[in-house]
């Protein structure tokens, strides 16, 4: 081979690594090789996915870039089959709860949605009280108010089309051509005892209406309430429907309202009426969205059978607007129009299900998002709760497809019986809060109302930041304390964020950075202050997590992360020194050798989740972040359950 020919190649695999090292490193695959199996005339189908997504909108998308992030990356991996030939141009959801925004920052794309959103810092509730003419400011707190503090922004009013966007534009820098537009998914059927490997069947229409068929292992229906992959297998919405009517808008508003950009409530006696200020448009005007209760203009033009409300126009929603503001003016801005419209009536329904088994007992389809569950936007959830769902099953296929996971069945199953609680909570929380606040005249609630209304924003904060969110034991959660009970973690719930200092620099950085959705588990060790003494007992339970616990699992599927108590106890003198001033050589060199880059001092986690730094702790991670086990630094009960859940060599 000539010499240029060599440096043709060089070049060429340098630039390919170049670009590789801007992406997330994938997860090992250690799946074996499928082939696939004839049907029983001996036709192959000319498609074949491992997992094939119905719907591109935001539970669509997030579900497709987070499989990219773990690894299934190649042609026919994946596929997004998304009816709109375009991301969404305006409308519909609108709002981000601080959980979503951590999950952007994770993913490394907070700063691209904080470029379009806009930052919603406070919260107000006007009302016309008894005995005076017109409305007035009632309440007034941050938006923030009564959450468990994060470290990004915890309200952020962005479209719902920028947030396709940015995730389309992430997709495709991972897995060009995982997004099919222009495309829907007809029907759905399982074939498993012709194809065991691609059992699920679809039909895909063009947008000349061309019929195509392709099979996956894995069906995610995505494709909003009128799922069609849910309607194929039969799975029910459970729940009611409201006969009340609602108008929601978009403009850019010009009135002497003082608290246009901050996000509130109005109620009067003309009327009820939900504020929240949105991005600019892209003419550079700051536009409000509006949701109108329009029952008592409205309330004989309802389809109880369709949930199809009678004909509604932008004016009808602008002239209740303008009365319930009273005295206050509001119209449109002039020389701007409205940005859109729609009319809604509440339909809470959750599914029946949110799987699908094929016939050998193994989950195959999967519901996420609006396809099983639907509420009002009355707690900005939507949106929110719908890319949780797939933030919770990225993860799990990925294991299964990637041949990391140990009981395929067991972590798929996880995903309902985790998700489904989720999902009735937000129904039944979106029904108090609607009850509370919009259902009751102001003048005819009880006198508790205040202190009501306080408990069931302390319970909606904690949902919306995920804190308050508990999956229960189960296959991936061990309640089970194996610490002293001042330890203030939780398995089943997220792990609070914290600052760090990186033992082998001194950068500071945020624990949270350190949990990226990549698909490993994260094992966190507390040390002791004692861990200097290596011939000790922590150091030797540290050193043989090391050598006896991740040895044995699949290489790169679990990471380590050591965290460092501020002082350490010095074995020569029995003082203390500040961990910062002392050496490598003090601790056991498997910590060097095999965290260099993950080894971090921080007082304020072992104060934060009151870690004892005479005992230490194990802390196991999932890839989702959410706390799986709590142990002692013997680590024995998380050795015996990750051999539950992930492969061993």
């Amino acid at each position: 081979m000539a010499a240029d020919d060599i440096d043709v190649y060089g070049q060429q695999e340098a630039l390919r690594r170049l670009y590789e090292r801007a992406l997330t490193t994938p997860l090992p695959n250690y799946a074996a090789p499928t082939s696939f199996e004839l049907n029983s005339a001996g036709i192959a189908s000319t498609e074949t996915y491992d997992v094939i997504i119905t719907g591109g909108g935001p539970a669509g998308l997030t579900l497709a870039v987070l499989l990219a992030h773990q690894g299934l990356r190649a042609p026919g991996a994946v596929l997004c089959v998304e009816r709109r030939p375009h991301p969404l141009l305006a409308g519909q959801a609108d709002g981000l709860t601080c959980r979503t925004m951590e999950m952007f920052k994770e993913l490394g794309l907070y700063d691209e949605v904080l470029k379009v959103g806009h930052e919603v810092a406070e919260m107000v509730m006007w009302a016309e009280l008894p005995g005076t003419k017109g409305i007035q400011r009632v309440t007034h707190q941050a938006s923030n108010e009564n959450m468990t503090p994060s470290r990004v922004a915890s309200l952020v009013a962005c479209s719902q089309g920028q947030i396709e966007r940015i995730l389309e534009l992430e997709l495709a820098s991972y897995a060009p051509g995982t997004l099919k537009r222009g495309a829907e998914i007809i029907h759905v059927e399982m074939d498993a005892r012709m194809d065991t490997k691609y059992p699920v069947v679809v039909s895909i229409r063009d947008e000349s209406g061309h019929v195509t068929f392709a099979r996956c292992r894995f069906l995610v229906g995505a494709d909003g309430a009128h799922s069609v992959v849910r309607k194929c297998m039969g799975i029910s919405m459970v729940g009611d429907l409201s006969d009340r009517v609602w108008g929601v808008i978009d403009f850019p508003a010009e009135t002497d309202f003082p608290d246009i950009r901050r996000s509130g409530h109005v109620h009067s006696a003309l009327g009820s009426v939900m504020h929240f200020p949105r991005e600019q448009s892209a003419d550079g005007d700051w536009l409000t969205r509006f949701y109108v209760d329009m029952d008592e203009a409205n309330a004989g033009n309802m389809d109880s059978q369709s949930a199809q409300v009678g004909p509604l126009t932008p004016q009808h929603i602008l002239d209740r607007i303008s009365r319930t503001f009273h005295p206050y003016h509001l119209q449109i801005k002039p020389g701007t129009k409205v940005e859109w419209f729609s009319k809604y009536s509440v339909r809470r329904c959750i599914a029946s299900d949110y799987i699908r088994h094929d016939f050998q007992g193994l989950p195959r389809v999967l519901l996420v998002g609006d396809a099983c569950h639907t509420h009002s936007p009355k707690i900005g959830q939507g949106m929110n709760v719908s890319m949780a769902d797939s933030y919770n099953l990225a993860w799990k296929l990925a294991h299964v497809l990637l041949g990391i996971s140990s009981d395929p069945r067991s972590i798929l199953e996880s995903y309902a019986s985790e998700r489904y609680p989720v999902g009735r909570q937000l129904v039944e929380i979106d029904k108090a809060w609607n009850t509370l606040e919009w259902n009751t005249k102001i003048t005819g609630r009880e006198e508790n109302y205040q202190d009501t209304r306080k408990d069931l924003l302390r319970t909606i904060s904690g949902f919306v930041s995920g804190y308050g969110i508990q999956y229960s034991s189960g296959y991936l959660i061990r309640t089970a304390r194996y610490l002293n009970e001042e330890c203030s973690l939780q398995a089943g719930s997220r792990l609070q964020h914290t600052v760090m200092s990186r033992f082998a620099d001194g950068l500071t950085v945020d624990l949270h950075d350190e949990i990226v959705p990549n698909g490993r588990w994260k094992l966190l060790v507390f040390a002791t202050q004692y861990l200097s003494c290596q011939k000790g007992p922590f150091a030797q339970a540290v050193r043989s997590i090391f050598e006896n616990l991740i040895p044995i699992f699949l290489p790169g599927c679990i990471t380590p992360i050591i965290i460092l108590p501020d002082l350490v106890s010095n074995v020569d003198n029995g003082g203390t020194s500040l961990t910062r001033s002392v050496d490598w050589a003090v601790f056991p060199s498997r910590i060097k050798c095999m965290a260099e880059m993950k080894t971090y001092v921080s007082q304020r986690a072992y104060d934060g989740y009151r870690i004892s730094c005479h005992e230490g702790a194990v802390v196991l991670l999932r890839p989702d972040g959410v706390i799986s086990i709590i142990d002692d630094l013997h680590a024995t009960e998380v050795t015996s359950f990750l051999k539950t859940v992930v492969r061993t060599l």
